[in-house]
């Protein structure tokens, strides 16, 4: 949390500030605490405002934090609480007109509002919204249709299944028909919301952001793209480094809200920074990507290649374990609901061995990703941080170091891999496949590897692991995984069998491989999402 070291300027109408999915009224209080700062404070706090609890509104506040009935209902039931309290906030004061400063779901409750005739906003600022949808509405909906596991929030209700659709992303599905017809049509509206108020969007970037692409982009700030935040015709502005939920705790973005709210010119600049070296990460991230040179790499030995091949990074079946418990940590929401996600992993044969267990919580500021086990004998450990836009991946085994980055790919589809695994030099690019719903079908891994080409890719049936079996409570999905390839020069061919099914309140992916297509090697991966204590 950074409050700005310029003073607050004076508001001269109420301003109600507006939760998100699954927010709190709570979290505006440090722009509420830097709005009322100083000797002689300019705006006054009038608290936290009840949904429906309208009959003790301070006359002389103009600052207030609007608090929903429940942080997951439907935008029609939210914007009819955020009209009632418009209207009741106006009687107490005496005054026309609100502005509206709303978080994410927030604005598009805001902008239902503003489709009334008789809306009452002067200026509306948006941190972070979906305006045309967040892939992780998408996946929260696909893990409860699939596999009966509501991650966020924990309850399943017919508000929470209609609030998800209109959060989803807004594309055509294979036969031109919109997927979120309701956010289509508030979209195609948009002219007339937008001459309702003055509008400013702030959106977040430099925090790797699962797409309606889908795929990945730097530009978001872990729930919603830059992009999905975009409107035409009103002023725009991105806070770098910044996640989804910290956006209303950036110095930089109280400052502009409030300049705005004020009629303050603003800078030019689009671009915020907290701080000033996140000004030179930025332009790594965007433009400064490392060149992988075309020169000779030195070469490894053929057991330490050996050796690190059989890492969990480039297992396919662990790949796709980290992908989904990642995918489902990120779509745990605030720190204090994400969920814990463990993964195991075995790979045994007459001549190698590997045991590894992993441990992501993606609560923790930095070193999200723990991991230890053995291979071949050695001891090694790994540890992995998320922040930033990138990845940066470590390890040791035996005496062989691990550096890696991964990076999200411009593409918005793909991760690179870059830097020295267990003493072998590597450059990979890993595409996450996907079909036109949405759903992962496989991942390609392309690249060099000890100066090799590395050419491996999976495909997952689907169809098959979504059509599940079993009945009552505890869903039980099978399928196939199929891998094949060429690594370090010689050509692979492995089967899985895959198993996802809700334990209690955990979801648990499973992939064991068919020992007969992998030379007598029983490889077994086991992911578990865990909800916390």
């Amino acid at each position: 949390m950074s409050l700005p070291d310029s003073p607050p300027p004076a508001l001269s109408r109420p301003v109600i500030f507006l939760h998100g999915f699954n927010g709190t009224a709570e979290r505006w209080q440090d722009v509420f605490d830097w709005l009322t700062s100083g000797a002689d404070p300019v705006n006054k706090s009038g608290g936290i405002l009840n949904a429906g609890e309208f009959d003790s509104i301070d006359p002389e506040a103009n600052l207030f934090s609007l608090r929903l009935s429940r942080p997951y209902n439907s935008v029609e039931k939210n914007k009819d609480e955020l009209k009632e309290a418009v209207e009741a906030v106006l009687r107490a004061t005496g005054k026309e007109e609100v502005d509206l400063v709303v978080h994410s779901l927030g604005g598009l409750n805001a902008r239902a509002y503003l489709q009334d005739a008789d809306e009452k906003v002067n200026k509306l600022v948006q941190l972070g919204t979906p305006n045309h949808g967040s892939q992780l509405a998408n996946l929260e909906k696909f893990f409860r249709e699939n596999f009966d596991y509501p991650i966020l929030p924990p309850v399943d209700d017919p508000e929470v299944r209609r609030v998800l659709d209109q959060l989803s992303v807004d594309k055509d599905d294979k036969n031109g028909v919109p997927r979120n017809p309701w956010l289509r049509d508030l979209n195609n509206d948009w002219e007339n919301q937008r001459d309702k108020a003055d509008i400013m969007i702030i959106a977040g970037a430099g925090i790797p952001t699962v797409t309606g692409g889908p795929g990945l982009t730097v530009f978001g700030d872990g729930v919603v793209t830059r992009r999905s935040a975009k409107l035409d015709g009103v002023q725009r502005k991105t806070s770098w480094f910044r996640n989804h939920g910290a956006l209303q705790n950036s110095g930089k973005v109280m400052e502009a809200t409030a300049n705005f709210l004020a009629g303050h010119q603003l800078a030019e600049s689009e671009n915020l920074f907290d701080r000033p070296e996140d000004v030179l990460k930025a332009a790594e991230l965007v433009s400064g990507r490392e060149d992988s040179g075309s020169g000779e790499v030195e070469r490894a030995g053929l057991e330490t290649v050996k050796r690190a091949t059989r890492l969990p990074l480039l297992d396919p079946a662990f790949q796709m374990g980290l992908s989904l418990g990642i995918i489902s940590a990120m779509m745990g929401g605030p720190k204090e609901s994400l969920p814990l996600v463990q993964i195991s992993m075995n790979n045994q044969s007459a001549e190698n061995s590997l045991q590894a267990d992993y441990e992501i919580d993606m609560a923790l500021a930095n070193n999200q990703l723990k991991g230890s086990g053995k291979v071949d004998g050695d001891d090694f450990a790994e540890v992995a941080d998320f922040n930033e836009g990138k990845v940066s991946w470590k390890s040791a085994v035996g005496l062989l170091a691990s550096g890696l980055t991964l990076e999200v790919g411009e593409d918005e589809k793909s991760i690179t891999m870059k830097g020295d695994m267990a003493g072998v030099s590597t450059d990979l690019t890993i595409n996450l496949n996907f079909n036109e719903e949405g759903n992962m079908t496989g991942i390609h891994t392309l690249g060099r590897f000890n100066g090799e080409k590395y050419d491996v890719r999976s495909t997952i049936d689907m169809g098959t692991l979504l059509r599940g079996a079993g009945s009552g409570q505890q869903p039980h999905h099978e399928g196939q995984m199929s891998v094949s390839g060429v690594v370090n020069g010689d050509q692979m061919s492995r089967n899985y069998k895959v198993d996802v099914q809700k334990q209690g309140g955990n979801l648990e992916f499973k992939a064991k491989a068919d020992g007969t297509r992998a030379q007598g090697q029983d490889i077994g991966v086991a992911v578990k999402v865990l909800e916390r204590p």
